[in-house]
């Protein structure tokens, strides 16, 4: 059963979370599920703005090995058919500019449809908001996230970070009635975001349940 998983939502900083859920077998679409964001100012922005105007043409460059797009005024980063190589001034499209242009009109209308779900659900509330970043997301960064969320709806933030050896994975902390802070084993390298810690992601989520019952 998957019925824990229903309200928890990705918000970054990649695609970790999306590979938790999938290898829990929850599979569901949402905005920031298979993204990258630069940093918590672009996760707190994001949010504050409803993401207005991501993903517009003239902000994408190439990103990631070149199977990626990152929209520089939010500091996202997409999956793309927008493909790119690397070449001995940098990283250059393989399609032309007209052809570029197709693709990204199909891309939009994907994107801009999870981010008006998003934009309806973080106004709302019952969504548990899953961040998290490898290098570390500080107290004060994870409640600088809950306020801007806090100010959208009644939604609430988890935070997740890895255990410095002194708590169990699995472990949750209740901060105030709408944010937690989660402990899991370890994050999945940048280069394999699917090499999860399952087992503690797992216990976790669903030790969040009992702590932010929304």
């Amino acid at each position: 059963m998957t019925d824990f998983l229903e309200p928890f939502e990705s918000i970054g900083e990649n695609c970790e979370f999306g590979f938790v859920q999938r290898a829990l077998g929850h599979e569901v679409s949402s905005f920031l599920r298979w993204t990258f964001l630069d940093s918590t100012a672009a996760t707190i922005a994001g949010i504050s703005t409803s993401f207005a105007e991501v993903f517009k043409y003239e902000n994408l460059e190439p990103a990631a090995e070149g199977t990626m797009v990152r929209d520089r005024a939010h500091g996202i980063a997409f999956h793309t058919s927008m493909h790119a190589k690397n070449t001995e001034t940098g990283w250059d499209f393989l399609a032309s500019d007209e052809e570029r242009r197709v693709i990204h009109a199909e891309e939009l209308r994907k994107i801009d449809y999870l981010r008006d779900k998003f934009d309806r659900t973080v106004t709302g509330t019952g969504r548990i908001y899953v961040a998290k970043r490898c290098s570390g997301l500080s107290v004060d960064d994870a409640r600088a996230i809950s306020e801007v969320i806090g100010k959208r709806g009644g939604n609430a933030l988890l935070y997740v970070t890895t255990t410095d050896g002194s708590e169990q994975p699995g472990t949750v902390r209740l901060v105030h009635d709408r944010m937690a802070h989660g402990i899991v084993e370890r994050f999945a390298p940048h280069t394999k975001a699917n090499d999860i810690s399952l087992s503690s992601w797992e216990a976790v989520l669903r030790n969040a349940r009992s702590f932010l019952d929304l």
